[in-house]
């Protein structure tokens, strides 16, 4: 019998300075010819949140990625998924500090590569923030999240190339007693036309923040860059924070706390950080 084809992996756990915090990710080392199938059969094996498949880029893009979710779902967007990739192309010496181009669906953005001593940096530009002209009521997106409608305020749907469902909260305390109600919330997201939920508190510090996307099949994220994005970039738009440097707090609840950096100049929205190595090896595949 001929041997499968085998491909390379890595699981890193993305913003995050010690291995097992922050959001793990599994980068797959290729894939092309693979059909859709068959990658997110892949995804569905590994079991996290997203699984990116490094691909050979054209012309000005360096690579282009394609994340799938432990649902079968394929996602965009420039959040850890992408900025788990690119730390794993240059710690695996693939491509080297500087500036590079990513392809993710249509989208093709700027991201630089910077070493600091021991550690590797990426800053990635997101796309032009885009947000919805109409928010959902408090008393529509409460009962999703067993909370009552005092508790949070209107969401508005925000999108930096996915869209989400921001909710503010009264405090941190709300947003850590929230239990959503999968189906449900499900129905408000397709409604809002939002693929998640991020719901939020600016009573601290830095903004605090839980995750929630029942639409492609996750339940909650430790740390969300699609969604931080957005969140950022609205809060400095609404002059609810000053800005341009803007941290965020997230994945208390999970156990696996991480904080995502980003920055905010006008329409301009770059999200940085940095991760680490957590296991490597290689999985077998069917022949294309």
């Amino acid at each position: 019998m001929a041997a499968m084809p085998t491909l390379r992996f890595a699981l890193v756990d993305v913003f995050a300075d010690t291995v097992l915090t922050g959001n793990p990710l599994v980068v797959v080392d290729g894939g092309d010819g693979l059909s859709n199938d068959v990658l997110a059969d892949i995804a569905r094996e590994f079991n996290q949140s997203e699984t990116t498949f490094v691909l050979p880029g054209s012309g000005s893009v360096t690579r282009r990625l394609r994340s799938f979710t432990t649902g079968r779902a394929e996602v965009g967007g420039a959040g850890h998924n992408a900025l788990g990739a690119w730390w794993w192309l240059a710690h695996d010496g693939q491509v080297g500090p500087g500036d590079h181009v990513q392809q993710i669906g249509a989208d093709e953005l700027p991201l630089r590569i910077e070493r600091d001593g021991d550690r590797l940096l990426v800053a990635m530009r997101q796309g032009v923030p885009v947000p919805a002209e109409q928010t959902v009521a408090a008393s529509t997106i409460a009962p999703p999240l067993a909370l009552e409608a005092g508790d949070i305020g209107a969401g508005r749907v925000v999108s930096t190339g996915t869209p989400h469902l921001l909710v503010p909260a009264a405090d941190r305390q709300t947003v850590d007693r929230a239990a959503p109600h999968a189906p449900a919330l499900k129905r408000v997201l397709a409604e809002a036309g939002a693929e998640g939920c991020y719901l939020y508190a600016t009573d601290g510090p830095e903004p605090y923040a839980r995750f929630f996307n029942p639409t492609v099949g996750l339940w909650e994220d430790p740390a969300t860059g699609t969604a931080a994005g957005p969140l950022a970039w609205w809060l400095v738009d609404t002059g609810a924070l000053a800005g341009p440097g803007v941290e965020i707090e997230q994945g208390h609840a999970l156990g696996r706390p991480s904080r995502l950096r980003l920055r905010v100049d006008g329409t301009a929205v770059t999200l940085s950080g940095s991760a680490v190595l957590a296991a490597e090896g290689r999985i077998h595949v069917p022949a294309p």
